[in-house]
């Protein structure tokens, strides 16, 4: 996709050169180069693609919703170029508008990397019939509702599932024979190894309307694992700001997708966390100091306290705080500290009140 996109605004580039300058439709006081604004152009829209989120996993979704956010990014990009680089027109002999320029070039744009990511979406959806780039994945639910949910997705294969096994709810849901060759691997209680086990992607879930303590489970069991949920329309309303209706082929699955800020707006959050973490932590340079400086004259032990932790998606990090308690005050192992703690020092319990340990 990302060499569709290059090869795309490329070829834009060239045919926008062609009118503009080669035609000679024109009048220009002097050729501008070709090679520099195409590299240019290329870093700024493959930029503006990914902020926008048109490289995010499209698995089995709509081209309509594909096209709409290229219509919307190409539509931006195109005025935010007006604005900066267009405008130097007007200070040469060009006798045709800005916005007539700017009209071809978006219309060159929007048609040329339009029909490259359709010709790759065709490409993968041929694949995903032919069963080749398909995601493993469980049925999770009753016996009859998880049946039912299997003959709708056997229907399209463009889908991209490959059932390999259901999961049923408990210990009695998990009798009876294989459905279709497709065996019932277990029970929800052993959701989170029998997801490795099968190198599961994806888990279609058919569950009643009132299951909705069980929803939640199957979520809080799968939080760790990054895996896509899709369920029937009926438990849309316990979910309720967590998903993204999806239809393909007009076989309706909801998916339940915890990551809702788009790209741009996670790129943007991300930015402002480090900008703001790098001021604290720069700005209060000084005041820091002091702190480790007190840290080391009030107790024994290292300034820093280092820890694993437990972080997005199941990852494994490193935290670094201030020491707020006695050196090696874990040695019996992890505890939650009380109120009244004695491994906490003096001024640890002011760090503690302050939350400066944290910083």
């Amino acid at each position: 996709m990302l060499l569709a996109d290059v090869l795309a605004v490329c070829l834009s580039w060239y045919l926008y050169y062609l009118v503009r300058v080669t035609s000679g439709w024109i009048d220009i006081a002097m050729e501008p180069d070709f090679w520099l604004p195409m590299v240019a152009l290329s870093f700024f829209w493959l930029f503006l693609f990914f902020v926008a989120g048109l490289y995010r996993h499209w698995y089995a979704s709509s081209r309509l919703d594909e096209l709409t956010l290229v219509l919307k990014t190409v539509s931006i990009g195109c005025l935010f170029l007006f604005f900066v680089v267009f405008v130097d027109d007007q200070g040469s002999t060009v006798q045709v508008s800005s916005r007539m320029l700017i009209a071809i070039y978006w219309t060159i744009t929007l048609a040329s990397v339009a029909f490259g990511r359709m010709a790759i979406r065709s490409i993968q959806r041929n694949l995903l019939i032919r069963g080749i780039g398909v995601h493993n994945a469980f049925i999770i639910g009753t016996r009859e509702g998880g049946m039912a949910l299997y003959d709708q997705v056997v229907k399209y294969p463009g889908l991209g599932f490959n059932v390999v096994g259901f999961v049923g709810l408990d210990a009695r849901t998990v009798r009876g024979n294989p459905y279709n060759d497709i065996p019932i691997v277990g029970t929800v209680n052993d959701l989170e190894s029998l997801i490795e086990e099968h190198d599961v992607k994806e888990l279609l879930i058919a569950l009643e309307s009132t299951e909705h303590d069980r929803l939640l489970d199957i979520m809080a069991r799968t939080n760790s694992h990054r895996v896509g949920m899709k369920i029937i329309p009926d438990l849309y309303d316990i979910i309720s700001g967590q998903a993204r209706t999806n239809q393909i082929y007009g076989f309706p699955l909801i998916d339940i997708n915890p990551q809702l800020m788009r790209p741009w707006e996670e790129s943007l959050k991300r930015f402002i966390d480090i900008v703001v973490s790098v001021s604290v932590l720069v700005v209060g340079l000084p005041f820091w100091l002091l702190v480790a400086l007190l840290i080391k004259l009030d107790s024994k032990g290292p300034v820093l306290y280092r820890q694993e932790r437990v972080g997005k998606d199941g990852e494994l990090f490193q935290i670094l705080k201030f020491r707020s308690m006695v050196q090696n005050a874990e040695q019996a192992g992890p505890q939650w500290a009380d109120k009244e703690d004695p491994r906490v020092t003096r001024l640890g319990n002011i760090l503690r009140k302050l939350h400066l340990d944290e910083v």
